[in-house]
């Protein structure tokens, strides 16, 4: 995060409320007003709700406070708000504060707003008996709704029905009140590279807990510390009663030490100069009594966060402390958080650079290079890219060529200002020679514990594990992962300290660059303030001639590396020896040295590496004592004349591959703490060395590529873990090889005379590579290698068969058997383990009698003489245990590659292809992806979307899953071509279309090489990631989506050699939880004859008088809780067959009849009345009637209208009298069931919360009854014990309880039991389905408990403000371990007074930590 320009915030008044609603009660108070109070407190909106009847409870002063703590006021201007002067007064009272920023909408309720404008109609009339009263006010409230009404706003008649009003005014709502904070925020508008820092740091705060909390904010200096700091606190000072922002706190320390930092901050939290004493009484009760927002920002000692904030200095509930440094290890005794600011990715560091280089993110023409070159230079460092953006300010190309020349040699002065500041810091020179040494000898990535090996001085110094953990405190190096790093501009800093010291290179301590090393090597310069020399060998321009005094005079010498790491890490050298590349040694420039060899006085040497040594012999006069890495590869030593004397106990490590003319390794048995060998490529080596068998910390020998070596194995030592002998000369293994107890990696690959011995392999291995070897048969044997994990057998031409106990190894997950051409038959591969099988090339291979489930990977390709598989069993939905499957078998994605096994029997096809559906339905959420290819040119039946070019397919209602933003879907091609050629692409590209007649494109590739003309099938199984297609509000567009056309299609520059014959689809249905999606997805593969009802509910009722209105809300609000409704309007009924009425009333759960006045005048809707109670005639409970503004006696007895109307009927149908006493016995029998009276409760939104609140648990209680079909059997008193547990603290309170006992003991059964008999009792609830599968919990419960999706620009202090005052209901199914997504989103919120949270698991451990009460769910006995 960086800012692009500095400018000040000025402070803003923290407002009370959101939302100031001014109406007229008796117009709108039980119906609009009603509704759009409830929508707004629906998204937890704070509205102050006046009422003019209610004036007398509020004071004037009490109105205009409100007013002026909204930011948002509504004016609902109905048809006779003009009649009350408080309403008016009201108008003119906002307008009064509108005028200082607060956001004004009127809405125009049922009148049009040029009437309130010109006060025509009823407004007239009022204003009129206004005037004959005499009121002094009546011109100001004429110009008060003159202006509003000029306002943009909201007409009721121009958006229908009435929720869909509601619904646009609050959305105009949050979209405004999303924008009054950062309206006001300018400074962090102008910040790159904010928005993912922040919203972490966010996280960190908990703004939403009552506990205080500190937070540090560490990284290296210029990264952007303060400027995240002061953007997290103007984003957040306005939530806290007192704040304040310290900057400088390690300068001003300096300046004026610690008492006037201290008044400062008492000052800004209290604006009081009276009393500015930290140890006063006074001050600590008002800290204690005050929640704050302070952030301290650049300290760089404990001792000024204590006398800031000593121990005993508390404050108020909330508050929250923010303290930035470049040395975490200030934080570390106070902190709760810790936050590493890292450097900005490539992309801001660019965008920040070019706003400060040229004054807009783009370049200018020809600046393209240059800028790139100049912001990796800075290193995502915000101060450095600043700094020479501003320095390179419209200047020409010509000069910041040269600017940026300069910098390589010589940094600038500003940036290494800033950055030195932490070096200066380090109090011990030993610790500032350890940050000079790796920034001037390790480059890149290095092993931490490798780097500390070499560092580590003698006892008068610091050692390097100690000095190390400093400079990473200090930021001065970055540790992840056990690798140590350093920013590149601390590098450069690193080394122009060391040129600064001394401008002659042989009298400085460190030498890095090729030329002064050169310059120092040969002409002898070197003093004893050498410590350590890098040399690149491939950096050389010229041959360097060394003399023998070269090191004559550095004593202090510790660390030596002339290196070629480009010969050896990419390869050359190996493809050279291999006769694979050539390369001439005459083209680079070498080091010569004497003949007579180097004086090398130093016996502090601790690191030598030489690479191309060109000496027979090694250094002569050479000490080894402190000696940890040595390191000479492809030199032309022929042996090390070592005696046994020699004191070498501190050697780790030795590596001298290809070595070519080295013949004897010398005496190591002194050697005692070595770990690592290395002697690849010594070709005259013939045995190994009998020493080796005493070096008991021995764990790495490589002597690949030692093409004569094929004695010694027996002096391997016990310990030994991991041997390569690849290509060695080696014909048996020997017994003592079973002795080698700690051996768990061999590799012996291209040891082409190989052939007995295997089965002396020992027990304890777990890689065995044999590739290429003369072995025939596999011992059975090997079957003891109970840890063997992976086995290579590649390239064994010989092998004929394997043994059966190669099947039974536990742990065996790879098997490479590729190549092996006498394989005749693979047994019954039952192995459990299993996940890669490669048998590709076993060109005599004729049957598989079966492959096991585990199975991810099987690549068959050319496979010429297979036939048949008898068997691959995959799990079915049924058999499919999601634990198991994320432990034990979860992959990236799998792949069966069968190409060219072009005689496969047609049964073998078949269990190809339902092997693969089978995978998919199973375990589609644990693989993003499959891949199956094989013989072939029949599409699988399961694909229901079959077609050739493209098609359109309708999805199906219940496609979109809101907690799961991928889009499953499987597809298949049959493809062919013409000749034998390079890959090809095939693509599938998805157009989806909406309702709005839009359209989105979306592609997905699979690539594939075959040689063979014949036919093939390929079937993929992918998903596609909504929220790339469609944008962060992918949910809401994706409910517009209708349908999607698929096209399958070559690459264009392949379609001459290739061709696509035909191909399918077939889409993976979303639902709410994992447990129905899985039963929806087996339906096609069970026999159970249970149905799936496709509405949840059957609405009928009259248009012209409820439509628009309360049949609007009623419908809105199911379709908020994602009910699928068939919503039969009598006035569409042109639209809708008799047979597809009663076909939708037969596919519903429950049918909804909303009887109004005007219902009994349509024939169709009484037709309607009678079509439910023939289809439901059993199933009383599933009908509810609503009466809505008529008494259900009125209909039961048909009175009043409804008299009036079957008089008319009886007129109408007197020759049909049957049909209207069927239409009288209906209405009856429907009345005496139990449903809702709207006059029963006031406001029309909660009869309507009552409605949907009753709709689910219905649905529910059909869920619970679908979910335990054998009856839940003794639950009751388990239920009441749970009761009671939830009871056992009264109303006061957040209590969680745990249900715990093992797998399918009935504690989900119980949970949702539970739920369902307490759920109203709730102002919110929840039940979280497979917590433990479920990786985007805390959306998913932002938008069960707000009913909306989460935003990501939503301020997440406003969300958990929501959740403070409200009463919940949370079930929270099946959590697997405490760090878990669920323990870790519940430790985010703090809810109301009076929530109960339920917890499953099958882990006590896990709920005694989590909940306040565990209760185990145990067998019936």
């Amino acid at each position: 995060m960086a800012s692009a320009s500095s400018s000040s915030s000025s402070s803003s008044s923290r407002e009370k409320y959101d939302v100031f609603l001014s109406f007229r009660g008796e117009d709108t108070r039980d119906g609009f007003t009603g509704y759009l109070y409830h929508a707004l407190d629906l998204k937890h909106i704070v509205t102050f709700k006046d009422d003019e009847n209610l004036e007398s409870g509020h004071r004037i002063s009490e109105i205009m406070e409100a007013i002026k703590e909204s930011k948002i006021c509504i004016i609902v201007f109905s048809k006779d708000f003009a009649s009350s002067t408080w309403c008016l007064d009201e108008v003119v009272r906002i307008l009064e504060c509108k005028r200082n920023g607060s956001a004004v909408v009127p809405i125009f309720y049922g009148i049009e707003p040029s009437v309130v404008r010109k006060q025509q109609k009823g407004y007239a009339e009022a204003f009129a008996k206004h005037e004959q009263d005499g009121r002094e006010m009546v011109q100001q409230w004429r110009d008060a709704l003159k202006e509003v009404a000029g306002i943009s706003g909201y007409e009721s008649n121009k958006i229908r029905p009435e929720y869909r009003f509601i619904e646009k005014i609050v959305e105009d709502v949050l979209l405004k009140l999303s924008k009054y904070v950062s309206a006001n925020d300018h400074f962090k508008r102008h910040l790159i590279g904010i928005e993912k820092p922040t919203k972490e740091i966010e996280g960190l705060l908990c703004i939403g807990s009552m506990n205080v909390r500190i937070i540090g904010l560490y990284g290296m200096g210029g990264i952007g510390k303060t400027t995240l700091a002061r953007a997290i606190f103007q984003t957040f000072y306005c939530h806290f009663e007192s704040y304040c922002f310290l900057n400088g706190v390690r300068e001003e320390f300096e300046r004026h030490g610690i008492n006037h930092l201290r008044e400062k901050l008492l000052f800004e939290l209290f604006k009081d100069k009276t009393s500015l004493n930290m140890e006063s009484t006074a001050i600590q009760d008002r800290c204690r009594r005050t929640k704050v927002l302070i952030v301290l920002d650049d300290l760089d000692a404990i001792l000024q966060l204590n006398r800031l904030l000593p121990k005993g200095c508390t404050f108020g509930d909330g508050s929250r402390i923010i303290v930035t440094t470049r040395d975490a290890q200030v934080l570390k005794s106070r902190a709760d958080e810790l936050y590493e600011v890292k450097r900005l990715n490539d992309s801001d560091a660019l965008t920040l650079f070019r706003l400060h280089a040229f004054g807009q993110n783009s370049d200018l023409p020809g600046y393209e290079a240059l800028s790139k070159s100049a912001a990796d230079y800075a290193h995502g460092n915000p101060l450095a890219l600043e700094v020479l953006g501003l320095s390179l300010y419209s200047k020409s190309i010509k000069e910041w060529e040269s600017a940026l020349d300069k910098l390589k040699t010589d940094p600038d002065r500003t940036i290494q200002k800033v950055l030195k500041i932490s070096y200066d810091g380090l109090d011990d020179e030993a610790i500032q020679g350890i940050f000079l040494d790796i920034a001037c000898f390790f480059d890149g990535e290095v092993d931490r514990e490798y780097v500390e090996s070499m560092l580590h001085r003698n006892e008068q110094h610091s050692d390097g594990t100690a000095g190390i953990s400093v400079l990473i405190d200090k930021s001065l190096i970055i540790e992840c992962q056990n690798k140590l790093s350093m920013h590149a501009l601390l590098r450069q800093m690193g080394k122009a300290i060391v040129c600064d010291k001394n401008k002659e290179p042989g009298k400085r301590s460190r030498l890095w660059n090729a030329k002064d090393v050169s310059y120092v090597l040969e002409r002898s310069t070197g003093s004893s303030e050498v410590e350590g020399i890098l040399l690149n060998l491939s950096e050389l321009r010229k041959d360097v001639k060394v003399k023998p005094t070269a090191f004559s005079k550095m004593y202090h010498l510790r660390f030596l590396r002339m290196h070629c790491d480009d010969r050896f890490c990419n390869g050359e050298i190996f493809y050279e020896k291999v006769g694979w590349g050539p390369y001439n040694r005459e083209v680079r420039q070498q080091i010569y040295l004497p003949y007579e060899g180097l004086e090398f006085p130093s016996d502090e040497l601790r690191y030598l590496q030489w690479d191309l040594y060109p000496l027979k012999d090694f250094l002569s006069n050479f000490s080894p004592e402190n000696l940890v890495e040595l390191v000479m590869r492809d030199s032309q030593l022929v042996e090390l004349h070592w005696d046994e004397n020699q004191p070498v106990e501190k050697l780790k490590k030795m590596d001298l591959s290809y070595s070519e003319h080295l013949i004897q390794i010398p005496n190591l048995c002194g050697a005692r703490n070595l770990e690592s060998i290395n002697l690849q490529g010594c070709i005259s080596l013939v045995q190994i060395p009998l020493c080796f068998k005493n070096l008991d910390k021995l764990e790495l020998l490589v002597l690949s590529d030692c093409e004569n070596l094929k004695d010694g194995m027996e002096n391997l030592p016990l310990n030994i873990r991991e041997l390569k002998l690849c290509r060695t000369a080696i014909e048996v293994l020997p017994l003592r090889v079973r002795s080698l107890s700690g051996l768990l990696d061999l590799d012996m690959s291209g040891c082409t005379k190989l052939k007995d011995g295997i089965e002396n392999l020992p027990s304890n291995l777990k890689e065995l590579r044999l590739c290429g070897t003369a072995i025939q048969v596999v011992p059975s044997t090997i079957g003891c290698l109970m840890g063997l994990s992976h086995l290579d057998l590649y390239n064994c031409e010989r092998l004929e068969s394997l043994p059966e106990s190669i099947w039974k190894l536990e742990s065996l997950e790879w098997l490479d058997l590729s190549n092996c051409p006498n394989l005749i038959e693979l047994e019954d591969c039952a192995s459990s383990s299993l996940r890669y099988l490669k048998i590709s090339g076993c060109t005599g291979l004729r049957s598989i009698i079966a492959l096991p489930p585990s199975l991810n990977c099987l690549d068959a390709n050319n496979c010429t003489s297979l036939v048949k598989i008898s068997s691959w069993w995959t799990p079915t939905v049924q058999d499919y245990d999601p634990q198991v499957q994320h432990q034990n078998n979860k992959s990236e994605g799998e792949i069966y590659n069968f190409e060219q096994c072009l005689k496969l029997d047609e049964d073998t096809r078949i269990i190809i292809a339902d092997s693969a559906c089978r995978r998919i339905l199973s375990a589609h959420d644990d693989i993003s992806y499959l891949e199956m290819v094989y013989p072939g040119n029949v599409i699988p039946r399961w694909f229901h979307h079959q077609a050739y070019g493209e098609s359109f397919i309708q999805l199906p209602p219940n496609w979109l899953n809101t907690d799961d933003s991928r889009f499953k879907f499987v597809f298949v091609a049959v493809f062919a071509f013409k000749i034998s050629g390079p890959e090809t692409k095939i693509r599938l590209r998805f157009n989806f279309t909406t309702s709005m007649d839009s359209s989105v494109n979306y592609e997905d590739v699979c690539t594939l090489q075959v040689n063979n003309s014949s036919d093939h099938v390929l079937i993929k199984y992918a998903t596609i990631d909504l929220r790339h297609v469609f944008g962060v509000n992918w949910s809401s567009v994706c409910r517009m989506v209708t349908g999607a056309s698929f096209h399958v299609f070559m690459e264009e520059e392949k379609k001459g050699n290739w061709m696509i014959k035909s191909w399918g689809l077939q889409v993976i249905n979303f639902t709410a939880s994992r447990d129905l999606r899985l039963w929806d997805l087996s339906a096609s593969l069970s026999s159970s004859s249970t149905r799936q009802k496709k509405y949840d509910v059957f609405l009928s009722f009259g248009g012209d008088d409820t439509l628009n209105n309360f049949i609007g809300h009623v419908y809105h609000a199911l379709c908020r809780k994602h009910i699928r409704i068939f919503k039969h309007d009598e006035n569409r009924e042109s639209g809708h067959e008799i047979s597809e009425i009663m076909d939708a009333i037969n596919e519903s759960k429950i049918c909804m009849i909303v009887f109004s006045k005007d219902f009994a005048s349509s024939t169709w809707c009484l037709d309607d009345v009678v079509r439910i109670l023939d289809c439901r005639r059993d199933w009383e409970d599933i009908i509810l009637p609503i009466f809505y503004g008529i008494e259900p006696s009125i209909v039961r007895k048909q009175d009043g209208s409804y008299a009036e109307a079957f008089n008319k009927h009886e007129q109408r149908f007197k020759d049909n009298m049957d049909k209207v006493q069927r239409w009288r016995d209906a209405l009856k029998e429907v009345t005496n069931l139990s449903g809702y009276d709207s006059k029963d409760f006031g406001d029309e939104y909660k009869v309507i919360g009552q409605i949907v609140g009753d709709v689910l648990m219905k649905l529910f209680t059909r869920f619970l009854t679908y979910y335990s079909p054998l009856g839940l059997v003794g639950i009751e008193f388990r239920k009441k014990t749970i009761e009671q547990f939830l009871d056992v603290i009264g109303s006061l309170g957040v209590y969680t309880i745990g249900l715990y006992g093992t797998r399918g003991i009935g504690k989900t059964s119980l949970a949702m039991t539970v739920f369902q008999k307490l759920y109203h009792q709730f102002e919110r609830r929840c039940y979280l389905c497979n917590v433990r599968g479920e990786f985007n919990l805390r959306e998913r419960l932002i938008f069960e408990l707000l009913d909306e999706k989460h935003n990501p620009s939503m301020e997440w202090p406003s969300i958990q403000e929501r959740f403070q005052g409200t009463k919940v209901l949370i079930v929270g199914d099946d959590l697997d371990y405490v760090g878990c997504e669920f323990g870790h989103v519940m430790s985010m919120f703090k809810f109301g007074n009076g929530s109960r949270i339920i917890v499953t698991s099958s882990d006590v451990k896990v709920l005694n930590i989590l909940t306040d009460q565990v209760y185990e769910v145990c067998e019936f006995k």
